[in-house]
């Protein structure tokens, strides 16, 4: 019992001896075994509730190849952090081309803001023009271009078509379409107004927000713009209506130059017939010359403010010298014209 005391003894003061001794040397071998990174400061982390520690980990291949974006920090080659593929800035990104033209362009920048864009200035018929537009869910400045480019806002007017009113809603197929079974309802404003709005918002849903395309069909019906290109006489309707919009929302006069672009066929062309300093004259002029000789492809064209044109649009000169003689037969004011002039009003 005692040899076997003194021998344990005798165990714990040799192990105390030789870790004393040899303490430094055992600590040496063991910083050569372990990684460089990995130190006392590091084993010490691990135990500090306060420290931590940032481990790079590679970039996982199935990750890059499937072009996943991983959301960890990577070591470049010279051995420095890379930012994050996610906090990168990215790289200036090409403008997307606008779809279509200039003046479909213009008209989707517009329904984009459309909300923000309050008519400037008194209109007749404003307080019909307001319940209509929030009724149906059209931009109120809309409505006074079109009222303004088909009737000047005069409830009393028709046309040689047989269009009535502020809105200059066709009797009787329109109008029927529209719930407006008897004709001089067409003649109250706000019942006119209601119904162009009503329209307008129909023809805006048929063709996916395009207003281009919905206020040429207001003019054109929609038969004729549907699946199909616009026609020379439905883009420059389009334009006019455009131009009416920039005086309602009391913006710079924009040339129809600028918003209809010339024709693509070589001897493709126009020639001015008439002007006019009140835009329903022209609009009158218009219906009334297309009223005589059916078929006649006319527009309306303004290069400066009060300055209101009636075009005849052709194919190629031998379809322009027979559009005059037509016109020419009937013995209306534009006969007098010759090659490029026009007659003013």
């Amino acid at each position: 019992m005692t040899s076997t005391f003194f021998g344990l003894v005798t165990g714990i003061l040799i192990a105390a001896y030789l870790t004393t001794q040899y303490s430094d040397e055992m600590n040496r071998h063991l910083s050569q075994l372990l990684p460089p990174q990995v130190g006392a400061a590091a084993i010490d982390a691990t135990t500090n509730d306060q420290a931590t520690a940032v481990v790079h980990e590679p970039v996982p291949m199935m990750a890059l190849e499937s072009k996943e974006i991983p959301d960890v920090a990577v070591e470049s080659a010279a051995g420095e952090a890379a930012t994050s593929p996610v906090e990168q800035t990215p790289a200036r990104q090409e403008p997307v081309k606008p779809v279509g033209d200039e003046l479909e362009q213009r008209w989707a920048e517009f329904a984009a803001t459309a909300d923000t864009l309050v008519p400037v200035g008194e209109f007749r018929w404003r307080q019909c023009f307001t319940r209509a537009a929030a009724a149906h869910g059209v931009p109120e400045s809309l409505l006074l271009a079109i009222a303004s480019g088909e009737s000047g806002f005069d409830p009393a007017v028709r046309s040689s078509k047989d269009a009535i009113g502020v809105m200059q809603i066709r009797w009787p197929v329109t109008s029927h379409h529209l719930g407006i079974i008897r004709e001089a309802d067409l003649y109250d404003p706000c019942t006119n107004i209601d119904a162009g709005a009503r329209y307008i918002a129909e023809l805006t849903e048929l063709f996916a927000d395009n207003l281009h395309r919905a206020v040429a069909a207001y003019n054109y019906g929609p038969g004729r713009i549907a699946g199909k290109k616009l026609t020379q006489g439905a883009r420059w309707y389009s334009q006019y209506i455009y131009q009416h919009l920039q005086r309602v929302l009391d913006k710079p006069h924009i040339p129809s130059s600028e918003l209809v672009s010339p024709p693509v066929a070589r001897d493709a062309g126009y020639q001015v017939l008439i002007t006019f300093n009140e835009a329903y004259r022209a609009r009158d002029y218009k219906a009334f010359l297309q009223s005589q000789i059916p078929g006649l492809e006319l527009a309306y064209r303004s290069e400066v403010p009060g300055r209101h044109e009636v075009v005849l649009l052709y194919s190629d000169d031998a379809a322009r010298r027979q559009a005059m003689d037509a016109i020419g037969a009937t013995g209306l004011l534009a006969t007098r014209l010759q090659s490029n002039r026009s007659i003013s009003l």
